[in-house]
């Protein structure tokens, strides 16, 4: 088959890493991929395979002029998608699902749109919510990651539509054996994600203010960039914990650092389907996680192989990470149990789940 992927930009975060993700598997599996970006410089955060043909639609944003400038892009993503006739067309995220969805209107191109967020936690601005409701009842396949998120939409669009959670690797060391045994890690706590409100840093800031004296051995790190540096940087500041909390940036290898710690918590206040805490379960990592909509409670089994707490509730946070914090060896069985979302959610399973319904969907083509 002949794919062309679009999504905004390939900067850090879950929707790129799974949009390379499928792209790099599908090239491999020998299908022509094209892989177009029309946001940001056009560099990947994540290494995208040689074989991955790479284009990005260079539409400059004038200072003015914001509907000038959308139509612009619309009319390179619409040239482009004629000039590369392919069998499908994939697209990620609103943004660019609408714009895919206008762009290959009357060409007979399949349009596969995927959701990457719950889109009750995630409200859009009113013309995207029209645009939405015309325009994703013409998608041939609409994905989301969870049952949750499949059901807001309405049945003309639920009815082509499919769940498809996110993959989730197999680090290179995927056992408690590998780990140097029951030997406690460091008393590290970690969290991972875009310096953003949506992922709250703010309120595991506060959750961990709550019971660090009772933890004096214990630091935080949190792993990740974004425009809430600044505010999260003075919040550490004003509860007195500089010599506790670090904000080391963005990495490329998350599986080295998690390697590093047996306690990971994600605070979001909304979520998609999480890659930082699957990942931190891959790596056996005891977790806790806010009950927010959606993800968490799709992938933690409470009490198996992680917490669940109330959501935004910084008191039962605190307790939760309190009580793992003092209790090496339920760490050590939560993590240990956590190793089956490599599993679960296996990278083989989803992309067979992708291949078959981009075939099916291929296979709708009406094109002359």
């Amino acid at each position: 088959m002949s794919i062309a992927l679009f999504i905004s930009s390939l900067s850090a975060g879950g929707a790129e890493r799974v949009m390379v993700f499928l792209a790099n598997n599908l090239a491999r599996l020998g299908h022509r991929v094209v892989l177009v970006t029309f946001a940001g410089d056009g560099s990947s955060f994540y290494r995208v395979d040689p074989r991955v043909e790479r284009v990005h639609l260079d539409v400059r944003r004038p200072s003015k002029g914001k509907g000038t400038y959308q139509l612009r892009q619309l009319r390179s993503l619409r040239f482009l998608l004629r000039a590369l006739r392919p069998d499908v067309a994939v697209s990620f995220i609103v943004k660019a699902n609408i714009l895919v969805l206008l762009s290959a209107w009357g060409s007979g191109t399949p349009v596969v749109i995927s959701d990457r967020l719950d889109p009750r936690a995630h409200p859009l601005d009113a013309a995207r919510r029209v645009l939405r409701r015309l325009l994703y009842p013409r998608a041939t396949t609409l994905v989301v990651q969870t049952d949750s998120a499949l059901s807001f939409y309405p049945k003309s669009v639920r009815r082509r539509a499919t769940v498809v959670p996110n993959p989730v690797p197999r680090p290179p060391k995927a056992t408690i054996a590998d780990r140097g045994g029951g030997a406690p890690r460091a008393p590290l706590m970690v969290a991972m994600g875009r310096l953003h409100e949506q992922k709250g840093f703010d309120l595991l800031l506060r959750a961990f203010s709550s019971i660090r004296a009772r933890h004096p051995t214990w630091r935080l790190e949190i792993w990740g960039e974004g425009k809430e540096r600044g505010r999260l940087e003075r919040l550490v500041v004003e509860l007195g914990m500089q010599g506790e909390v670090k904000l080391p940036g963005l990495t490329n290898e998350p599986q080295k650092v998690l390697f590093g710690t047996e306690l990971f918590v994600m605070s979001s206040r909304r979520e998609g389907f999480p890659n930082a805490l699957c990942e931190a379960m891959a790596c056996g990592c005891a977790v806790i996680s806010f009950d927010c909509p959606s993800g968490p409670a799709d992938i933690i089994r409470p009490g198996i192989d992680g917490l669940l707490v109330p959501p935004r509730d910084v008191s039962s946070l605190a307790v939760a990470m309190d009580r793992l914090m003092a209790d090496h060896a339920e760490r050590r069985r939560l993590g240990s149990n956590a190793l089956s979302v490599v599993e679960r959610f296996s990278s083989s399973r989803v992309m067979a789940q992708w291949t078959e319904l981009l075939s099916r969907a291929a296979a709708e083509s009406h094109r002359a």
